[in-house]
């Protein structure tokens, strides 16, 4: 049985609606903005925004199917556990 990185999608286009906030996601994570910022350049090599910004894109394409992106963005997402 495949795992699946994330829930569903509708929720997640609530969710990515909002916006990003790196205010809200540190507070999230219990750390401070500089701190994730740091942790997420050196894990994923990008920003938090760069990150939410490709998350968006890979979502999309996830919604039409495409396997070769679904498993780019469930990479990212197994780093992002490890912050």
């Amino acid at each position: 049985m495949p795992i699946r990185c994330y829930n569903s999608s509708s929720a997640r286009r609530g969710r990515l609606a909002k916006g990003f906030s790196l205010d809200q996601a540190a507070k999230a994570l219990a750390t401070s903005k500089r701190t994730l910022a740091r942790r997420m350049q050196s894990v994923l090599g990008k920003s938090p925004l760069a990150f939410f910004q490709d998350l968006r894109i890979e979502l999309a394409v996830v919604g039409r199917g495409d396997s070769d992106c679904a498993t780019s963005f469930c990479s990212d997402q197994a780093q992002v556990n490890h912050l």
